[in-house]
């Protein structure tokens, strides 16, 4: 087993239960050129499709676009899109990246 894949299996096995604790502080939001948004999300152990997590991270976006006073009147999320950044046997760790955009 590689050392690189040893890394991964234990971040995912440490951060596997810290994502309720430092999502929201790792999750980050940043406006694009096209007056929309990013909003990106950590994931790990499978997380990305379990839809409690997803009611979090949801949660998490809407503190930070409120936070930062964008689209007073609402938005929707047009794209969402996992991108796995290590790949270990307890599952991926992920990042998730919303495209939101105002009404």
């Amino acid at each position: 087993m590689s050392v690189l894949r040893i890394i991964g299996f234990v971040a995912v096995f440490a951060l596997g239960g810290c994502a309720d604790t430092f999502g929201p502080i790792s999750s980050k939001i940043r406006p694009l050129d096209d007056g929309t948004f990013e909003f990106m999300a950590p994931s790990v152990a499978d997380q990305d499709r379990d839809q409690g997590m997803e009611a979090k991270r949801l949660a998490w976006l809407d503190t930070k676009m409120k936070a930062n006073g964008f689209c007073p009147s609402g938005y929707e999320i047009t794209r969402r899109q996992a991108v796995i950044q290590v790949k270990a046997p307890a599952g991926d760790a992920d990042e998730i990246f919303y495209r939101v955009r105002c009404h």
